[in-house]
């Protein structure tokens, strides 16, 4: 496994899109090398995963069966701590040539205030992990805010009570960012993730 493909496994745990119900369990294998991709058919202005985090202090252990995670990321999305912050998931499934809408979305008005929210999905797949929480959970992710990390298990999972999941999927994943007079920031982030669910 490489470092890319751990980074999107660590991608789709840290948003929680993979833990919606329990009967049926689907195995989720990174399809691009690349990784991450730009959206189609956006403005200039508008960043890709890169922007927003620095990977370069996360550590994999690929040698593990599953990966462990251990080491800290950093933000550097160009923001303000009072921003609000607008973030919105979805799956999109493919499906006689093109990219459909699935029924798994998630959009949230506010992350800021929700983000360490315990009873969210991820807290428990991805902040739960996070070290020093206490210290940083008023800066959200504004630029600097170093995410720590202690050692931890990577095995992506999807459970659903949908039976038919099998086959080519991606994720788009959506930020922006607004001021106190809710005017938009320059920038936003948009990114793609393609991946296969395989049921078990």
């Amino acid at each position: 496994m490489n470092f890319n493909r751990s980074v999107l496994m660590l991608i789709g745990l840290m948003l929680g899109l993979i833990s919606l119900s329990k009967p049926y369990i689907y195995n989720g294998i990174v399809e691009d090398a690349d990784l991450f991709s730009n959206c189609v058919n956006q403005p200039k202005n508008t960043l890709g995963f890169h922007g927003l985090f620095n990977l370069s202090e996360l550590h994999f252990d690929t040698e593990s069966d599953p990966v462990i995670i251990s080491g800290n990321s950093t933000s550097i999305w160009d923001i303000k701590p009072t921003d609000i912050i607008q973030v919105s998931f979805e799956m999109l499934r493919y499906d006689r040539g093109s990219w459909q809408p699935t029924t798994f979305a998630i959009s949230v008005p506010n992350l800021c205030p929700t983000m360490y929210n315990e009873n969210q999905y991820w807290y428990k797949a991805w902040l739960k992990y996070v070290t020093n929480k206490n210290k940083i959970r008023r800066k959200c992710l504004s630029p600097g805010t170093k995410f720590e990390y202690e050692p931890f298990f990577m095995d992506i999972k999807m459970e659903t009570n949908v039976g038919d999941m099998n086959g080519r999927f991606k994720l788009v994943f959506q930020l922006k960012a607004f001021d106190e007079f809710h005017r938009i920031r320059p920038t936003s982030i948009c990114f793609e993730i393609k991946f296969e669910l395989d049921r078990q």
